[in-house]
């Protein structure tokens, strides 16, 4: 299992992980006929979409397994496209598509991390394949990037999932799409490829299912929903599974990147690191984006036990970026906010692409670490 989960890995944060570490705005609107945070149902009428916030799209996923090493992801692709100042393509065109995902940094899919970039958001491991491969993984599932509002992903060493809801500015019927592309469903689900859940077979791998194995969808009220365990996705749809959001410290940290108005976002599981991060230990961290008038913030909130603990992560923030060689002068500290047990801290990137954000978790970099023990148990 390890080894499929180093690719889901790579292949989702394929750019971000490749950006070496050289060293809180209002939201914006996307363009469309309808707001941030609301996506289009089957009959073409806007309805709010809890999906394009963090707290909404933990919500559609399941609670990760305590033994998994992986990170939740979330995305909102028509508000990254409105911040970069540019409009969705048609899915029908390959260079269209390619130029916008250059344009919103769309992390393993064939954006890129140049220094003048200031948008960059995070996409589903299903579309994380080069810009050239997209309208073939469109095809194959009836699904293209193009074509995807809001997101919530899990990738892990047991099962991936994400779940996505058609773009505000080009929407599309999900379920009539990946219908015609799959045939008829069986059980309430399309299965694309054959063989077992889950076992490599590269002898079998297309452009959408490149390590082989099957993948499983099925919709989940309006957003369709895709795993590669269709036992998973089943508990999932029939609602016999905790969520992600159930977790308190998660929840919080959700809630705190929400009310920054962040347009994508990343939950590692990992939060340990050594005696140069923070203090104060914390059992949920989260990064996320958000953009106004030019310009992204890099927002980072802990979840601590206490609001003691909080407040002295608030205080050590700064010092901590200043003693870090490869932060000092990347990042500059705006604010280090506590509300109860949870810090949020807003960051200017000075030196810093935008694309580069993602790969502090995976870095284990010091500001979203902590030196302390846990002292408490993750709650349920």
């Amino acid at each position: 299992m390890s080894s499929q989960r180093d690719v889901l890995l790579a292949a989702s944060v394929t750019l971000a992980a490749a950006v070496a570490l050289a060293g809180c705005a209002p939201t914006v609107e996307p363009a469309g006929s309808a707001a941030t945070g609301e996506s289009v149902a089957a009959d073409g009428a806007s309805a709010p979409d809890p999906l394009c916030t963090v707290t909404g799209a933990l919500a559609r996923l399941p609670a990760p397994d305590t033994r998994d090493n992986g990170y939740l992801t979330t995305g909102d692709l028509d508000a990254a496209t409105a911040a970069a100042g540019t409009q969705r393509p048609e899915r029908s065109d390959p260079a269209a598509v390619s130029a916008w995902l250059e344009a919103i940094g769309a992390t393993g899919s064939g954006g890129t991390a140049d220094e003048g970039r200031v948008v960059s958001v995070l996409t589903p491991a299903v579309f994380s394949v080069p810009a050239g491969q997209q309208a073939a993984v469109a095809d194959e599932i009836g699904v293209g990037i193009a074509d995807v509002g809001c997101f919530a992903a899990d990738a892990a060493n047991q099962s991936r999932f994400a779940v996505v809801s058609a773009s505000v500015g080009k929407p599309i019927d999900l379920a009539a799409a990946v219908d015609a592309a799959a045939g008829e469903q069986m059980n309430g689900m399309w299965t694309f490829g054959s063989g077992e859940d889950e076992v490599t077979d590269l002898s079998r791998s297309t452009a959408a299912r490149w390590n082989g194995a099957p993948l499983h969808m099925a919709m989940l009220g309006q957003d369709l929903a895709v795993s590669t365990s269709a036992e998973a996705l089943n508990a999932l749809v029939n609602g016999d599974v905790a969520t992600a959001v159930d977790d308190t410290g998660r929840a919080a940290v959700a809630s705190a990147l929400d009310a920054r108005h962040v347009y994508s976002a990343m939950l590692p599981d990992r939060t340990s690191g050594d005696a140069c991060s923070m203090p104060a230990a914390f059992d949920a961290v989260g990064v996320g984006l958000s953009h106004s008038s030019g310009a992204p913030r890099l927002i980072v909130a802990y979840h601590q036990a206490s609001a003691a603990d909080a407040q002295r992560n608030a205080d050590a923030v700064a010092d901590v970026l200043a003693a870090d060689p490869q932060l000092a002068g990347r990042l500059e500290l705006v604010s280090a906010d506590v509300e109860d047990t949870v810090t949020t801290a807003a960051f200017r990137l000075t030196g810093m692409p935008a694309a580069s954000v993602w790969a502090l978790p995976m870095k284990g970099a010091s500001i979203v670490t902590h030196a302390g023990s846990p002292g408490f148990v993750r709650t349920k």
